[in-house]
């Protein structure tokens, strides 16, 4: 193992999620890489947001520097869950790396024209 990869901050390969409220819309930030555990933690967050029935579900996803197959089923899981409670769901400041795999899956009409 190199000393590099010895050295290499587990912290810099995770999802970090900050959620913001008021009382008309949840905004959800989310940095790093969107994987399988990611997915499951930005789950997490949203489904709790969910409980204060906000109108509107913004997801930040500006900051995401890695998006996987299994990171953007999660956030489609996430958007129906949104949507079936009946509360608008958005994505916004869509990411370089949310755009290809979007685009490979045939999911951009899911991100904001930017």
């Amino acid at each position: 193992m190199s000393e590099d990869a010895e050295d290499a901050d587990p912290q810099a390969e995770r999802l970090h999620v900050v959620v913001m409220r008021d009382s008309y819309e949840v905004t959800v930030v989310v940095e790093g890489v969107l994987d399988r555990s990611g997915a499951e933690e930005f789950r997490a967050c949203v489904m709790e947001a969910l409980g204060r029935r906000p109108a509107v579900v913004t997801v930040d996803a500006s900051a995401l520097t890695s998006v996987d197959s299994p990171g953007m089923a999660g956030l489609l899981r996430v958007r129906h869950a949104v949507t079936d409670a009946g509360v608008v769901f958005r994505v916004s400041g869509a990411s370089p790396a949310l755009w290809r795999v979007a685009e490979l899956a045939g999911f951009k009409a899911l991100l904001p024209d930017e």
